[in-house]
């Protein structure tokens, strides 16, 4: 018996391709989710910097994270400041200090991922 390869139409490989990019898409949104909930974690034991406080400054910083194909860490930068510096410095800094969970091989395929987190910074009555 002699199995014949199957034709596809250009329709059927668009189709294709456009669930392969919702799937990565998703998969993506998951891995932004589960970093979100990860860094907040990793933030909510962090303090407030105090000549900020002392300031009463309050922002803030939207912070890109650029991972290679093979899942490392290729950078960090800040997107969207807070306009205050200590708030800027300070959440770079404990961005740098953050274990990142380990990107979905699925997103692998992708020649870089960034993901983009907001860190808000907000003074409480005391």
């Amino acid at each position: 018996m002699v199995i014949a390869p199957r034709k596809t139409t250009p329709e059927a490989d668009d189709r294709s391709a456009e669930r392969a990019a919702a799937e990565d898409s998703r998969a993506a949104q998951a891995y932004r989710l589960k970093m979100l909930r990860e860094f907040q974690r990793h933030m909510a034991n962090k303090n407030y910097p105090l000549a900020a406080r002392q300031r009463g400054e309050e922002g803030a910083v939207m912070l890109v994270f650029e991972f290679k194909r093979d899942g490392k860490l290729a950078g960090i930068a800040i997107k969207r400041t807070s306009g205050f510096k200590a708030l800027d410095d300070h959440a770079l800094a404990q961005a740098k200090t953050f274990r990142f969970p380990p990107v979905d091989d699925r997103l692998r395929k992708r020649s870089n991922l960034l993901i983009e987190l907001q860190v808000d910074y907000t003074l409480r009555e005391e």
